[in-house]
């Protein structure tokens, strides 16, 4: 059965994240975006004197049945390598060298030189130079198709990609509805054996701000890094929720919720899914 819904699909916002990438994948499956990751870091790795930080989160965007849309995100937790995967250096400086023009002649020996100064007579005689763009340092190889692979882009034509290739791009995020809180995202129901340790721990590597903020236990404001969590146990519903509050004067939560909307959290010797699939609704929006 065809589980696949395949989009055109651009990241579109005003807000950029130097983590995380948007990657038109076509037809892939998770593993064999997961292998293009993984080879594309090891040979990168192998550079001297850059000594990376290779750990990163790759995900397909799917609905709740699975079926893939034909895009996903990654998480680099070095941004040395998202630098280099959107063609650039590891610094994040553009990737080219300054080169004689190949196609530079110089001017014949009775050319006029009057009204001319000495310094641009000089000029003439030395050849310019132009700048060449470099080869990437790092790129996603092609993947194989299967034949079920072909057979689903044969029911998509209008879905236009190159065989087997990953079209590589900054991930990038709008503004939201006043509506919602944007630096706090919200799940209903949580295992309870997950702590509120358990999910700072796994949202961390999301947080990158170096502000703090507050959190309230047992009646007092106590002051906290970066993501700050806080629980709920309903006794109508005998389930768990859970807020997880990043740092408002950043969007690092929707960048987050990208590639944690279907999360893995281990807690007491198991791994648990959960699921964040919205904002917090804001009880006091602002009037506009």
């Amino acid at each position: 059965m065809d589980t696949r819904k395949l989009v055109i699909h651009e990241s579109d916002g005003r807000y950029i994240s130097t983590n995380l990438l948007h990657v038109i994948t076509g037809v892939a499956t998770q593993i064999q975006f997961d292998d293009a990751i993984s080879g594309a870091i090891s040979k990168v790795s192998k550079m001297p004197g850059l000594d990376l930080k290779t750990t990163y989160h790759a995900v397909l965007v799917t609905d709740r049945n699975g079926g893939t849309f034909g895009y996903g995100h990654i998480w680099f937790d070095d941004t040395r390598i998202y630098n280099m995967m959107l063609g650039k250096n590891p610094d994040g400086s553009p990737r080219t060298e300054w080169i004689e023009d190949p196609d530079w002649k110089p001017k014949p020996l009775d050319f006029n030189v009057k009204g001319m100064s000495w310094a641009d007579i000089e000029d003439l005689d030395e050849c310019p130079k132009i700048r060449k763009d470099l080869p990437p340092l790092m790129k996603l190889d092609d993947y194989p198709y299967s034949p079920e692979q072909v057979d689903l882009l044969m029911k998509h034509p209008e879905f236009e990609v190159a065989p087997g290739k990953w079209t590589v791009g900054r991930t990038k995020v709008p503004d939201i509805d006043g509506v919602y809180e944007h630096n706090i995202i919200y799940s209903s129901n949580v295992h309870p054996d997950i702590t509120a340790m358990d999910i700072k721990r796994f949202f961390s590597r999301y947080s990158l701000s170096k502000r703090k903020g507050t959190r309230i236990e047992r009646g007092q404001q106590i002051e906290d890094t970066y993501p700050i969590v806080s629980m709920r146990y309903n006794k109508v519903t005998s389930k768990t929720s859970v807020m997880v509050t990043f740092d408002p004067s950043t969007r690092e939560a929707q960048f987050a919720l990208k590639v944690t909307r279907v999360s893995k959290i281990k807690a007491a010797g198991r791994e648990h899914v959960v699921i964040f699939d919205k904002f917090k609704i804001n009880k006091s929006p602002e009037k506009k």
